[in-house]
């Protein structure tokens, strides 16, 4: 958790079917982002955590855009594929203008930014179910 929110600047990015979103499109939501690689294992790791969490965070309207900063969308397609991961939404990094943005030297990256637009928490490194569900008390 920031002791200081940030505001968010606004970022593009594009669904797997192509077309593009800006955060500002989740305007009135609380957004939860996760950047991240296929080849990185500690996404791996974490994705399907998010995955499962997505119904949870429905209800408090919060989103969980997983977004992928550096590989080919087949790439991605697969790996969603392969690991069966239905409800999160993933993300392309459009132009890598998302990642720059924020300034992602590591991933998984994870920011978290409320309905008022600003980041109040951020993580580097894996992020747990656990730690998404203690996300919850501060969103609402």
């Amino acid at each position: 958790i920031l002791d200081e929110p940030v505001k968010a600047v606004d970022i593009n990015f594009s669904d797997m079917q192509g077309n593009r979103y800006t955060l500002s499109d989740f305007e009135d939501k609380n957004i939860i982002i996760n950047f991240w690689a296929v080849f990185c294992g500690p996404c791996v790791t974490e994705l399907p955590d998010f995955d499962k969490a997505v119904k949870e965070f429905e209800s408090m309207d919060t989103v969980l855009l997983a977004i992928n900063i550096v590989e080919p969308k087949d790439e991605v397609q697969e790996f969603i594929d392969d690991m069966k991961l239905a409800d999160l939404g993933f993300y392309m990094d459009v132009d890598g203008n998302s990642a720059y943005t924020y300034s992602v030297s590591t991933i998984p990256r994870t920011l978290v930014i409320n309905k008022e637009g600003y980041i109040i928490a951020a993580a580097s490194g894996a992020v747990t179910y656990d730690d998404l569900m203690a996300l919850a008390d501060f969103l609402d």
